[in-house]
């Protein structure tokens, strides 16, 4: 099988797990059943572990781990001048890792959805407009499509294809932590009554999408290396340049 059809595959059947949970009901159906298991109402919304563990503490050290990442980045490339696979590979996944936050972050914006916490069946006070329906003018603006928190795990599928180029034997261990860091982060935002599972997955898929298309295009990947190089890597041979940045897909 052509090694495109992966990338295929999984779209399709994420799209088919979207369209069953936000389309088909089951979301609401999860979502009911979390809301009934805290007897009717959001008690874990601001409990210390979902709130001030999973949600401000594994942020705070996402900010961490991103900031010594970018540092650690620029200072082998401007300092040490470092242009081995492996600094080239970290700078393909920080790319990746930030397209990723950037995405989820612009699309909140462009596609206001409510939470079910915010929603009159679960407590709230709005009725639930759908991501595909019109929203009226009146409507609040609220910001819960796709899932913001859980980007923080699913983001770092991008050190799958890291891994792919620098240790394959790691990187399906790499791929399964981050997708149980992204659902478990998921997983604590929807017992909060902050998301619906859908919402987890619509995240998860874009942020695969974008990671194999950052590792899959040598033209990006040249030219990002050209930008701390003498030489222009997009004068080498055609042939050089794609046997250098064979994409993983």
């Amino acid at each position: 099988m052509p090694k495109f059809r992966y990338s295929l595959i999984i779209l399709l059947a994420g799209l088919s797990l979207f369209a069953l949970f936000n389309l088909a009901g089951m979301d609401f159906a999860w979502a009911n059943l979390l809301y009934n298991w805290q007897g009717g109402e959001w008690r874990l919304q601001h409990h210390w572990l979902t709130e001030q563990i999973f949600h401000q503490g594994v942020r705070s050290l996402n900010q961490i781990l991103m900031l010594t990442l970018i540092a650690y980045y620029f200072w082998q490339r401007l300092y040490r001048k470092q242009q081995n696979a492996a600094v080239q590979t970290l700078g393909l996944l920080l790319i990746s890792v930030v397209l990723s936050f950037a995405c989820i972050a612009l699309l909140k914006r462009l596609l206001p959805t409510e939470c079910p916490w915010d929603l009159q069946q679960f407590g709230g006070s709005l009725p639930y407009i759908g991501l595909f329906t019109q929203r009226p003018a009146e409507m609040p603006y609220t910001q819960c499509f796709p899932a913001g928190h859980a980007s923080i795990g699913f983001a770092w599928i991008a050190i799958f294809f890291y891994y792919l180029r620098i240790k394959p034997a790691v990187a399906k261990y790499a791929l399964v932590a981050a997708l149980a860091l992204g659902f478990s982060l998921g997983f604590a935002q929807q017992l909060r009554g902050a998301h619906f599972f859908s919402h987890d997955i619509a995240t998860a898929l874009l942020c695969w999408m974008i990671a194999a298309a950052v590792f899959s295009q040598p033209t990006l990947a040249t030219r990002m290396k050209a930008l701390f190089t003498k030489k222009t890597a997009w004068t080498k041979p055609a042939s050089q340049v794609e046997n250098e940045q064979r994409s993983p897909l």
